[in-house]
């Protein structure tokens, strides 16, 4: 869910963390199909701290970087933050957990969130 809707779409943007052009159709695509992407996730997730609900999943390590990643070619490319509602205590609590925490901690929100 999370790949279909929000890292395949962002994908195409991800050349913009390298600093490579990106093409405007593809701007105008992102601009278009995040929105709908996130719209999408939020109906289907919980975020009860976690993605599914109170129980950390595999969903929850994979949406961890999915979410990431999208949201940062979503701010080098369209100037938009996907921040979804209860995405930021998802991040919290999935720093929280030790497999995820340590020194990844900080890369969910950069500095400039």
């Amino acid at each position: 869910m999370i790949e279909l809707n929000i890292a395949r779409v962002a994908r195409r943007g991800f050349g913009a963390l390298r600093g490579n052009p990106v093409a405007e159709s593809v701007v105008e695509d992102l601009a278009r199909d995040l929105p709908k992407g996130c719209a999408a996730v939020t109906r289907l997730t919980q975020f009860g701290p976690f993605i599914p609900g109170e129980a950390m999943t595999d969903a929850d390590i994979v949406g961890f970087f999915f979410f990431m990643l999208a949201n940062r070619a979503a701010k080098a490319v369209i100037e938009v933050d996907l921040l979804l509602p209860g995405a930021r205590s998802h991040a919290g609590a999935a720093v929280g957990c030790p497999s995820l925490g340590g020194p990844i901690a900080g890369m969910y929100f950069s500095s400039k969130d």
